[in-house]
């Protein structure tokens, strides 16, 4: 069960200064003329194996060198450009760039693992079945598709089972992305939300028979950092969650692990808990409070001090109220009305999960003894709020039973038994009904009202009986 705090919220994103290599570059070109990948730059991957420099139309380049098992494979080089300009080439042989097969350049990562939850900007090539380049900003985990946003988009120009395209991308400090593809007009996109970068990076992603068909040849990125991370992170999202224990916060933009101590949250009234940041590494979009058991249904006030984003920016001081309210109450009985001799309609408090078995019910005559029921019939839908309890013998007119139901239960696990008196009542006759008293004019701030009164010595159900005002107003 996912429960709201009484908290209105804005999620405002703004931009993230990355967190950094020990030895930031600004300036990378690589053409792989030494035939080493590991040094002048050093590029660095989780498994250094499946990339090889390899000659390609006699020129070397970096080629994935991937198994005959379908995989994902990714490399990196230290970057912090994040303004100015980037050239490289992709070729692919062999292979469809389709969902199973494709590539990723990574021009603007806040990480060295490109193959992890990266907030920044990549190039795609194939992923998808549009034979397209595609500007994309990843916001976190790549698995998430609300983390992918598609900026822009060349032609067509992938078709084709066997290619090169050369590249190049400018960004300015405005945010202005224009991005040039060989056979494809330039296309362009804005979007500021990430400056600064930890690394520039290749993902590839490849079937079982396409683990050595691409090749990146001649990367280049020259500028700068872009200008400085001036914004003070906020707290944008709060949600408080049963399974597991935990109150979740989300912050605008990747705030730094080295201030999400104890110290930082305070919880009243206290309730011991553990921090747990939803993302590895120096820096994290969120973090979890991680309870022993559900926090007890109550207003909490929780207080952030002295959270900073990597840049330095402090988070102002905040304290949010959170709400916990679940639903700890059993359904009820709260009508029951007859509809025939052998048909009784009952109403309930709230939607019930087992309203349609007719072992829950139990009808006794208030004078006599019990009526059989026979089956229950339940509207289509999953919340369930009436049931017509189908009787196995007449009730007759005037007479009075009592609907008992045990174990009536919610959602939510929330059980009980409840009960009620209904009476089958008599055709109402002509006199029967009389209209007692109105009251047409009342003083100001006042109701309208009719009164009625039953002058037969019958139950009568006025369920179906109107009343209207003749004069339209």
């Amino acid at each position: 069960m996912l429960l709201r705090p009484a908290l209105a919220v804005l999620l405002v994103l703004t931009g993230i200064t990355a967190t950094a290599h020990a030895q930031p570059v600004l300036d990378i070109r690589d053409a792989f003329t030494d035939g080493d990948f590991a040094r002048d730059p050093a590029w660095t991957s989780p498994e250094p194996l499946k990339w090889v420099v390899a000659p390609r139309g006699g020129n070397p380049a970096l080629v994935a060198n991937g198994g005959p098992a379908a995989d994902t494979l990714s490399i990196s080089t230290a970057s912090n450009v994040s303004v100015g300009v980037w050239r490289f080439r992709f070729a692919w042989t062999g292979v469809n760039l389709s969902t199973a097969n494709g590539a990723r350049v990574f021009l603007v990562s806040d990480r060295a693992d490109v193959s992890g939850a990266v907030r920044g900007y990549a190039l795609q090539f194939g992923t998808t079945n549009t034979d397209d380049v595609r500007l994309v900003r990843f916001d976190g985990d790549a698995s998430v598709p609300t983390n992918r946003v598609l900026l822009g988009q060349s032609a067509v120009v992938l078709a084709a089972d066997a290619g090169e395209v050369a590249v190049e991308v400018t960004r300015t400090a405005a945010g202005l992305w224009t991005v040039a593809v060989t056979g494809s007009p330039p296309f362009t996109a804005t979007d500021a939300r990430y400056f600064g970068s930890s690394a520039l990076g290749l993902w590839v992603k490849h079937a079982s028979t396409a683990g050595r068909s691409y090749a990146f040849d001649d990367i280049e990125a020259r500028g700068t950092a872009g200008p400085p991370d001036t914004t003070a992170p906020r707290l944008s999202d709060v949600t408080v969650s049963d399974a597991p224990p935990e109150i979740a916060l989300t912050f605008s933009e990747p705030v730094a692990l080295s201030t999400l101590t104890p110290g930082a949250f305070a919880l009243a009234p206290a309730v011991p808990f553990a921090l747990v940041p939803t993302d590895a590494g120096a820096a994290t979009p969120g973090v979890r409070l991680v309870f022993a058991a559900p926090l007890p249904a109550r207003a909490y006030a929780l207080t952030l001090r002295g959270i900073a984003d990597a840049a330095g920016n402090v988070l102002r001081d905040t304290t949010v109220a959170v709400t916990v309210a679940r639903d700890e109450a059993p359904p009820t009985l709260a009508s029951a009305r007859f509809t025939g001799p052998r048909a009784l309609v009952l109403g309930f408090s709230e939607a019930v999960v087992n309203a349609c078995a007719a072992a829950v019910y139990a009808v006794t005559q208030v004078d006599g003894g019990g009526v059989p029921v026979a089956s229950v019939a339940c509207p289509s839908g999953a919340a369930v709020t009436t049931a017509t309890l189908a009787l196995g013998a007449d009730v007759a007119a005037g007479a009075a039973v009592t609907v008992a139901a045990a174990g009536l239960r919610d959602a939510a696990g929330n059980a009980g038994s409840s009960s009620l008196v209904a009476t089958r009542p008599d055709e109402a006759r002509a006199g029967d009904v009389v209209v007692n008293e109105v009251m047409f004019a009342p003083p100001t701030g006042g109701s309208e009202w009719v009164e009625v009164f039953n002058r037969s010595p019958r139950t009568l159900d006025l369920a179906d009986i109107r009343i209207s005002d003749a004069v339209a107003s």
